[in-house]
């Protein structure tokens, strides 16, 4: 038998859960500056990479709420495996590099993934506005991406 309190706090739950949602949402939006010029990235809408689970943002932030711009770790709250990200739309491996290899060098501090190799979605490339005048949404000029690990 549940009681009153039990049935407040599961609704107090509830609806915190579904205004953490809101507010990740709307903090993608604010902090990227998500416009209509990016197509990897609808407006209001990181969840086409993020999840935006409320129980996978509850759980990532160990239960405590905080301000949008505090997120924890976007990145723990990716619905794919950050290789497998980009070939959900780019079926045909357009790109010539390597992933999952770990490079001798990294001369920028290119972000690498939890195990410290390479990766398509955020070794090289950035979807995040911010990037959208590069070409394939490189990082950087293509020539210096290259010399972050390669000497020639």
């Amino acid at each position: 038998m549940q009681t009153d309190q039990f049935m407040i706090g599961r609704f107090y739950l509830q609806g915190l859960l579904l205004s953490l949602t809101a507010l990740y949402l709307t903090a993608c939006q604010s902090l990227y500056g998500i416009s209509q010029e990016n197509p990897h990235i609808s407006e209001n809408d990181c969840a086409n990479c993020h999840s935006a689970e409320p129980t996978l943002l509850l759980t990532a932030r160990k239960g405590q709420v905080s301000s949008a711009n505090k997120l924890y770790s976007p990145a723990r709250l990716m619905k794919y495996d950050l290789n497998r990200l980009c070939i959900r739309c780019h079926k045909g491996g357009e790109g010539d590099h390597a992933v999952s290899l770990k490079p001798e060098i990294n001369r920028h501090s290119l972000p690498l993934d939890k195990e410290g190799r390479i990766n398509c979605a955020t070794t090289c490339h950035d979807v995040h506005p911010g990037h959208k005048d590069s070409r394939g949404y490189l990082r950087q000029l293509a020539r210096e991406l290259c010399l972050s690990c390669h000497d020639k």
